[in-house]
């Protein structure tokens, strides 16, 4: 049976700019690159997981790459029921009417990438997933269900038993490993088992995460960190070639499921993106060169890749300027002129003027005027908890309001494991041996790029350049790349005439 395509949407290039703030601003159609800016506890976890919520129950795949400390992008598969406890609470007092924090009430199921040296404690993970009764009174309504055979009394301690495999939940909190992708053999092992994460991801559902909270503190732990996320950015765009083309079905598309319809889009989530892509003003990480770059290089084709990129942090300025460029909205939470900056402190200006002309419009400084001016365009630095402004490229705005997600929102006072019991163990053995690789990695490319270097001083020579040229020549490429590593900065002519004629002489053996 030929199939039929006709009911595919159609996409069309209007012949005049339209007014942006007419339209839908967040739709699951059209590829956007969206971050969001404002203060500590201002919300912005709030709006990125009002939009990730969004991605997901939309059917599209959704990787969460980079969060902030304390286990944060974990917290996909907590519910503390604040809703139903909130509900009861205001049965007992009507009068507390105002705005929750959280209003969780289901989980999203993860898939969790972790280093190849963390040991999971499976009897944990089989705990929180409900592999094992519950409390008696559990165990004891499967049996009047006849779910199970054996009749136990009231005083056997029934949650040290596993349920039969036929009525466990689906399992919400699942991992895998991965070797972190920090010399070229890493990246050739990452790279397939990355893609099966992701398609395991897609085929069950889940949000795949990687928690920076997981990696060692220390410098080898930094580099895998970055490593992580900017072999993932680098990955993406083959993996989205191959295994994320649209669904053809041999079916109208009206009747496509929204998993079907979804079937070819990612959403790429990270937290606190000035820890990956640093601006040259800041003094972040070193290590986070590679995750910078790789972003930077992502950024211009992701909607080509069918890709929605979502970042927040507090400071535009505090993010490399490459990265900055590439967005197509910025949502502006609770923040003040220090924090917008350069970037967005004309935008504070304008709406202070939308502030000045309303007030003059409707008559002057009333309490009732400056209730309703206070909710049409409130102060950048006045901004509720629950909306921001969205900005548009073309400069329109418009103020929205974001509702908390149906997972528990994790707040400074929430920890991970009290809230879940989930723990696991660094194999020490496994980490000293993945940092001795990377070392020894390391090394080798530090004495091939060496090798390599001399054999150029060698030609240049042989082009009758002098030793202070051939600095000057290493100097400007050491600038132009930017590189950290290299040391051609510290160079003498005395010293590289020396070091560069003892090389010569080992050639000759």
């Amino acid at each position: 049976m030929a199939l039929d395509y006709s009911k595919e949407p159609l996409y069309s290039t209007p012949s005049t700019p339209q007014k942006l703030v007419n339209q839908p601003w967040f739709d699951v159609n059209t590829p956007k690159t969206i971050y969001v800016c404002g203060q500590k506890r201002a919300g912005k976890g709030v709006a990125m997981d009002w939009m990730i919520e969004r991605m997901y129950r939309n059917g599209i795949t959704v990787i969460h790459l980079f969060s902030a400390g304390g286990f944060e992008n974990l917290y996909y598969v907590v519910t503390k029921k604040c809703r139903e406890r909130w509900a009861k609470e205001l049965e007992l007092h009507p009068e507390r009417q105002f705005e929750l924090g959280c209003k969780c009430h289901s989980t999203i199921p993860i898939l969790w990438m972790i280093p190849e040296y963390i040991e999971i404690k499976q009897d944990t993970v089989d705990r929180f997933n409900g592999v094992y009764w519950g409390s008696w009174d559990e165990y004891n309504e499967a049996y009047i269900k006849g779910y199970v055979n054996e009749f136990l009394p009231n005083f056997y301690d029934v949650t040290k038993l596993k349920k039969p495999k036929r009525i466990r939940p689906k399992e919400l909190f699942a991992t895998m490993k991965f070797p972190p992708p920090t010399t070229p053999k890493r990246i050739e092992e990452f790279r397939p088992i990355f893609r099966e994460m992701v398609l395991r991801a897609r085929a069950e559902h889940r949000i795949l995460v990687n928690s920076p909270s997981i990696y060692p503190n220390t410098h080898a732990g930094k580099v895998q960190r970055y490593s992580t996320v900017a072999e993932a950015m680098r990955y993406l765009p083959e993996l989205s070639q191959k295994d994320f083309a649209m669904l053809k079905m041999d079916k109208p598309r009206d009747e496509w499921t929204r998993y079907e319809k979804s079937w070819h889009k990612l959403c790429i989530i990270a937290n606190e993106v000035r820890a990956l892509a640093p601006s040259q003003r800041l003094s972040g990480d070193p290590e986070s060169s590679v995750s910078k770059k790789a972003w930077f290089n992502f950024l211009p084709e992701s909607r080509h890749n069918k890709s929605w990129v979502l970042f927040d942090l507090q400071s535009p300025a505090d993010m490399f300027v490459g990265v900055r460029n590439q967005v197509d909205l910025r949502i502006i939470k609770r923040s003040t002129p220090m924090l917008l900056g350069d970037d967005l402190g004309w935008f504070l200006t304008m709406i202070q003027k939308k502030r000045e002309n309303l007030i003059e419009k409707l008559g002057g400084y009333s309490p009732e005027v400056l209730g309703f001016v206070d909710k049409k365009y409130p102060r950048i630095t006045e901004i509720p908890d629950n909306k921001g402004y969205v900005l548009f490229g073309n400069g329109e705005f418009k103020l929205i309001k974001f509702d908390t997600p149906s997972w528990h929102h994790k707040s400074d006072k929430d920890d991970f494991f009290a809230d879940t019991g989930i723990d696991w163990v660094v194999n020490t053995d496994t980490e000293e041996k993945s940092a001795t690789s990377e070392k020894s990695e390391k090394a080798r490319q530090t004495k091939q790029q060496k090798e390599d270097e001399y054999r150029l001083v060698d030609v240049m020579r042989g082009d009758g350049k002098s030793f202070d040229e051939i600095i000057n020549h290493f100097k400007k490429i050491e600038t132009d790349k930017g590189n950290s590593d290299s040391k051609w900065h510290k160079e003498n002519k005395k010293n590289l005439s020396n070091k560069f004629n003892s090389w010569k002489k080992k050639q000759k053996v």
